[in-house]
């Protein structure tokens, strides 16, 4: 068993793996997201029982990666996933492309004020102070662990009644979306 176990760890460790369509790996990425809609507002949290608003874009991507990688068998995405886990990221760090792991598209008066003929499925919208982090998932809507909503809740744009909405915002995506 302990054999059995070595070799897996090390075939991760070892092999190279491959290289997945971005936007295969986009649209896996909003299904994990939403997998968490509900879920409690804990600061620092990063699972099901609780969870903040890096931790959301960050289980998403690490979500995706594992479900695409396991199956398949590829070493490339569980390491990605591995590294997303350990090397924790706040939003501000998310939003000044921290590790190399995310891309600074453009910045925007407001969430509210976006051009969404400029955004993908995915992508991330950081406040310009690096206090909060949303992903977009098409048609509008926006996900958020909401600290005062107390809770991951899906909004629809524009929502003038949600603070998030209303100020400077940096557009992001993540970097493994550019494959493909």
């Amino acid at each position: 068993m302990c054999f059995l176990f070595a070799l897996i760890v090390s075939s991760i460790i070892i092999l190279p793996g491959y290289q997945v369509d971005g936007s295969i790996l986009r649209q896996k990425y909003v299904q994990e997201l939403s997998y968490y809609e509900g879920s409690v507002y804990l600061w620092g949290g990063e699972n099901k029982f609780g969870i903040d608003c890096s931790g959301l874009v960050r289980r998403g991507l690490i979500n995706a990666n594992l479900k695409m990688g396991l199956l398949p068998f590829n070493p490339k995405l569980i390491r990605e996933a591995f590294l997303l886990w350990w090397y924790d990221a706040s939003a501000e760090a998310l939003g000044k492309e921290y590790r190399n792991w995310t891309k600074f598209l453009y910045q925007a008066p407001s969430i509210n004020e976006l051009d969404n003929s400029k955004i993908q499925t995915g992508d991330m919208a950081v406040t310009t102070d690096g206090v909060h982090i949303l992903a977009y998932i098409g048609n509008n809507v926006w996900i958020e662990a909401d600290p005062n909503y107390r809770k991951v809740i899906k909004v629809k744009v524009p929502d003038p009644s949600n603070i998030w909405f209303r100020i400077p915002v940096n557009i992001l995506q993540w970097r493994q979306f550019e494959t493909g």
